[in-house]
C-alpha cells in the first residue's frame, strides 16, 4: 500500500478523504436516497471507517458540518449527489472528539 493510501496523522487527528456514496433504494429510485459517509486514505475507492449514514440532503448537509465540512463544501457535496453516485471531499481532519460525538 502507498503511503498517501492511508489517511495521514496531524496534530488535530488523521486527515484524510469523506467518501460519500448515494444508494438508491429499488422502491422508489428516484426520491428516496441514503447516503453512507466514509472516511479514508486518498487513494481509496471508499473509505476505511464509515463515520455516518443520512437520509435525504438536509441529513447530509448536517451530518458533514459535524464532521467538521464547511457549509459551502456540505451543501456542495449534496447538490453533486443528485447526480452522482459518489462524492469526495478531501483534506478532512477527524479529531477524536468529533469520532465521539457521532458515537464512531
Amino acid at each position: 500500500m502507498e503511503a498517501d493510501a492511508v489517511p495521514t496523522q496531524g496534530p488535530g487527528g488523521p486527515s484524510g478523504v469523506l467518501h460519500i456514496v448515494r444508494e438508491v433504494h429499488p422502491a422508489d429510485p428516484y426520491h428516496s436516497y441514503d447516503f453512507v459517509v466514509s472516511f479514508g486514505g486518498y487513494k481509496d475507492p471508499v473509505g476505511a471507517i464509515v463515520v455516518g449514514k443520512a437520509v435525504g440532503p438536509r441529513d447530509l448537509v448536517a451530518l458533514l458540518q459535524k464532521l467538521g465540512v464547511s457549509d459551502g463544501a456540505a451543501r456542495l457535496a449534496a447538490k453533486e449527489l443528485l447526480v452522482q453516485h459518489h462524492h469526495v471531499i478531501s483534506g478532512v481532519t477527524l479529531t477524536t472528539d468529533r469520532l465521539r460525538q457521532l458515537g464512531v
